[in-house]
């Protein structure tokens, strides 16, 4: 079932023409800049886009500007994820699945919110994302803000989830913000 609505998902989000990701990714940054959550923030994570994904660019930019230390995630050696900063003027090379990442930078130990990708999410903060669970290991013991953000097409009524599974707080689309009860 994970599989196969991933698969037909991340079609989806593959055949959506450039323009219309860009366009859909400013308005998910403009609500996500005006969360509570967010302006109270100190330390932000995002992590830098790739496939396709909701475009975090401007979210970053707004929250440097904002005064918030930015950090993004980094696959360490043996398969942990953990957080890094990430200065504007900070080289990128390709990580684990060929995603840009910060080089030879520290973890980042506290982080006031993280921005999560996935390929689905539904409206009880559930995600199904790439399938390497870095997301669900990384903030099962943290005490952060998880957003997930999403275009709306890759929003679901329900998905399957294990025990295992770390839900959002909120999730964000272009057309909307769900606050998760918990």
């Amino acid at each position: 079932m994970k599989r196969s609505l991933r698969n037909e998902i991340l079609a989806k989000r593959k055949a959506q023409p450039a323009a219309e990701q860009k366009g859909k990714s400013l308005r998910i940054a403009q609500k996500l800049l005006g969360l509570d959550e967010f302006l109270g923030a100190g330390v932000v994570a995002a992590y830098l886009p790739v496939n396709g994904e909701v475009d975090t660019a401007g979210i970053i930019e707004a929250a440097r500007k904002a005064g918030k230390d930015v950090c993004v995630p980094v696959v360490r050696e043996g398969g942990a994820m953990c957080l890094v900063l990430y200065g504007e003027s900070d080289e990128l090379g390709r990580g684990k699945y060929g995603i840009p990442e910060p080089l030879e930078k520290p973890e980042r130990r506290h982080v006031d919110m993280v921005i999560v990708p996935g390929v689905v999410f539904d409206k009880f903060g559930h995600r199904i994302g790439m399938g390497g669970g870095y997301y669900d290991r990384y903030l099962k013991d943290k005490e952060c803000v998880n957003v997930g953000i999403c275009f709306d097409f890759q929003l679901v009524e329900k998905i399957p989830n294990e025990t295992h599974d770390v839900p959002m707080d909120i999730v964000v689309t272009e057309r909307e913000i769900i606050r998760i009860e918990k």
